[in-house]
C-alpha cells in the first residue's frame, strides 16, 4: 500500500472500529493497516483488542505472537 492509502485506510478502520467496536474483524484489519504504517505499538493494541473479543482468531494470535517478539 502506499503511505497515503494506508493512513486513508487507518482513519476507515478507526470509524469502523466506533461504529462496531464489538467486531473483531474491524479491529484485525485495523491493526494490519497499523502494522503496514510501521505503528507496532497500535497494531499490537488492536491485535490485542480483536483476540479478545474473538478468543479463537488464529490470525490476532499470530500477529500478536509476532508483535511481541519484535518490541
Amino acid at each position: 500500500m502506499k503511505e497515503k492509502s494506508v493512513d486513508n485506510a487507518i482513519i476507515v478502520f478507526q470509524e469502523n472500529v466506533k461504529i462496531s467496536p464489538n467486531n473483531a474483524n474491524n479491529w484485525d484489519s485495523l491493526g494490519e493497516a497499523y502494522l503496514i504504517n510501521g505503528d507496532k505499538g497500535n497494531a499490537l493494541k488492536s491485535y490485542q483488542k480483536a483476540l479478545a473479543l474473538d478468543p479463537n482468531s488464529e490470525s490476532a494470535k499470530a500477529m500478536i505472537q509476532k508483535l511481541e517478539t519484535i518490541k
